[in-house]
């Protein structure tokens, strides 16, 4: 199966082409052939490795689904949360670290699709990457962006602590920040295991904040994750010290 679709996806990134002028033709974002053909894959890799996911919240998001974009900051526990959040009805474009653009044909097929890396390494690299993204994805587009504020995957599967860098992108683009809790996926795969396995794996978009220019890095940080908290389960949040 592998050996017929990573061609399959190097030749739908040459309809990337095709975005500018069905933009002009009224297409959304999310109807576009390259948002289409990546739902359509995380779906098609989730039912295979057996994973069915529920989504919660959809009101929430009806508003981003007509061409406006939102920020998406979601929990981060499994590789298999960017299949999950990409199966959703959201097109995000990926914001992730520069180790995952060079791993051989994955990497590859998602610079090829337009998503974004950063060198975390290279602070002022960073911070070029997150001017770029606000000039182009964001502004020009109006794109959704999906990022983990907590940089890397939890190994416990409770919430870590939060980078500054989603902040700061999220305050320079003026956009709406939409938490998004994913249950259930540290479970089937968590970090350091070669093994998925089967199940069911809940998403949950949470109430969106709204970002002005008066709010501060750290108050927009506490909001999100004061909203993230308060969906854990009582167990988690003892464990997490809040």
């Amino acid at each position: 199966w592998i050996t017929c679709a990573v061609p399959h996806c190097f030749a739908v990134a040459l309809l990337r082409v095709l975005h500018p002028p069905l933009r002009k033709l009224g297409v959304k974002n999310g109807q576009l052939p390259l948002d289409l053909f990546q739902m359509y894959l995380a779906h098609t890799i989730l039912a295979i490795l057996g994973v069915t996911v529920r989504y919660k919240g959809l009101s929430r998001i009806t508003k981003f689904t007509d061409g406006n974009g939102t920020i998406g900051m979601f929990s981060h526990s499994s590789n298999l949360d960017p299949f999950v959040v990409t199966a959703g009805p959201l097109a995000f474009k990926w914001v992730g670290k520069r180790q995952l653009f060079l791993v051989p044909v994955f990497g590859w097929i998602m610079s090829l699709y337009g998503h974004i890396a950063i060198d975390r390494k290279n602070l002022q690299s960073a911070k070029d990457a997150i001017n770029n993204l606000v000039a182009g994805k964001i502004k020009r587009w109006n794109r959704s962006i999906a990022i983990s504020p907590e940089g890397t995957r939890s190994r416990s599967g409770r919430l870590t602590d939060f980078k500054k860098g989603p902040f700061h992108l999220a305050h320079n683009a003026q956009m709406p920040v939409t938490p998004i809790y994913i249950e259930g996926a540290w479970a089937l795969n968590p970090p350091g295991s070669k093994i998925i396995y089967p199940g069911n794996v809940l998403l949950e978009f949470l109430p969106t904040i709204e970002v002005g220019k008066s709010d501060g890095i750290e108050d927009l940080s506490r909001q999100v994750r004061e909203v993230m908290l308060a969906r854990t389960k009582p167990q988690e949040l003892a464990a997490d010290g809040e």
